[in-house]
């Protein structure tokens, strides 16, 4: 599934070290999995001994697949996030039933978390030019001047929510609003090209219960 996605990838013009650098940190995380999986998942037969830890067969094959599983689920997020529009994806879930207040905080949430980096961004900047994180002061100051900035990021980002919900209300906004999206016809390219990686994720599925995954 991993390299269907960097196929797909790189077809629709997206660079390949643009995608692989989206992996960097995922990868990471599933190195620190797979570490934790191999060690601590006991089996029958043993395949090798790391300064007195035995690594059983089920261990090593279960930390690869779940190594797998992480890479291939991020790889296949990535491509979405980088060929769909936040609002298609809301139209989306709307379209298959998800009510609609996780649809408007997920739509919020998208929006507003970029703001909230950026002001957040800001703050740290205009801190650092006051010398509040200058290498003249001690640790624990540094720490109580970042704690001071969290706690004026996360009133701000209160505030700001009141004030943005009562924006929306002044303009009709009620539980049952609907988003405006208009689709346009699906091309038989784009037909081809999802029925490929639809029936692709099957076929990957009924391998991996045929091989004995979880």
């Amino acid at each position: 599934n991993f390299f269907l996605t960097l196929i797909v990838s790189v077809a629709i013009g997206i660079p390949l070290n643009t995608t692989l650098k989206r992996l960097i940190a995922p990868l990471t995380i599933a190195i620190v999995v797979f570490i934790v999986v191999l060690l601590t998942y006991g089996g029958e037969e043993v395949v090798a001994e790391f300064m007195g830890v035995q690594i059983y067969k089920n261990g090593l094959d279960l930390a690869i697949l779940i190594f797998a599983r992480i890479i291939a689920s991020v790889s296949v997020l990535n491509l979405l996030i980088a060929t769909t529009r936040i609002q298609d994806a809301l139209a989306a879930l709307r379209w298959f039933r998800v009510p609609a207040i996780f649809v408007d905080l997920t739509g919020m949430m998208i929006r507003y978390v970029h703001l909230l980096s950026r002001e957040g961004v800001r703050m740290y900047r205009a801190q650092q030019t006051r010398s509040g994180f200058s290498n003249r002061l001690s640790y624990v100051t540094k720490m109580h001047n970042l704690g001071m900035l969290g706690g004026a990021l996360l009133l701000r980002a209160f505030s700001r929510g009141e004030r943005v919900y009562l924006a929306m209300l002044s303009r009709g906004y009620r539980a049952d609003s609907r988003i405006v999206s208009g689709f346009r016809p699906i091309s038989l390219k784009e037909t081809l090209l999802g029925s490929f990686i639809i029936l692709s994720s099957f076929l990957l599925v009924i391998l991996d219960r045929m091989m004995g995954g979880i």
